[in-house]
């Protein structure tokens, strides 16, 4: 089932054997239901994450200039440098933040920080388990990339469809919510499993870790 954010769980979360990424969502007693409102809600979020998603979208092409040189020292030396490896976590944080705040999962703002709050703050909260040394054959030019994308086709056909069932459990996801400020837990399980699953699809393709993500929305 859909694992709540718990802000006394220590940044070691992760247990021996569990994916070396997880994301977390804050449990809310109750959830806002202005943004609940048909059509005005979601507008209303669309509109205040217009500055989130500039600044997203400028992290994200720093992260793609940084890749072509992050697989250097990679390739010579199995280890990921830290400056990459710091920008493609915030990218990652940034998108499960954005994503997590669009579909109601939390009703706080999402952070501009690279880095996750000591408590959570409030927002979906993602934790990486890092490697001591990463596959050089990924870091080779072009190559890597190529056997990456192809390995990742069934991740990306699975998310496609599931987005879509996301997107239309919207559709009745918000009257439980404007009418009991209650998030319903199927449409949680559904909406944070995709997130969970979108997370470690983006950790695998930017070589935050080699272990091939999951078909699981847990």
């Amino acid at each position: 089932m859909n694992q709540a954010y718990d802000p006394s769980l220590p940044q070691s979360y992760l247990q021996p054997g569990e994916y070396p990424v997880q994301v977390l969502f804050p449990m809310l007693e109750s959830y806002n239901r202005f943004y609940a409102i048909p059509v005005v809600g979601y507008a209303v979020k669309i509109i205040m994450l217009i500055p989130y998603i500039i600044a997203m979208y400028i992290v994200m092409l720093i992260v793609s200039l940084f890749q072509l040189v992050a697989w250097i020292p990679v390739l010579f030396t199995g280890q990921y440098p830290e400056w990459s490896r710091n920008l493609a976590e915030g990218l990652i944080r940034y998108t499960k933040r954005m994503t997590s705040f669009q579909y109601g999962l939390t009703d706080r703002y999402p952070s501009f920080s690279l880095q996750d709050e000591p408590d959570g703050g409030g927002d979906a909260m993602v934790i990486f388990a890092r490697q001591t040394s990463y596959s050089r054959l990924y870091a080779v030019p072009v190559v890597g990339y190529v056997i990456k994308l192809i390995m990742l086709i069934p991740h990306i056909l699975v998310l496609y469809v599931l987005g879509l069932a996301v997107n239309l459990a919207q559709l009745v996801t918000w009257f439980p919510v404007l009418s009991s400020g209650r998030y319903p837990a199927w449409s949680h399980h559904l909406t944070g499993g995709v997130i969970r699953w979108t997370a470690r699809v983006m950790a695998f393709g930017l070589g935050l870790t080699d272990v091939y993500p999951p078909f699981s929305l847990t």
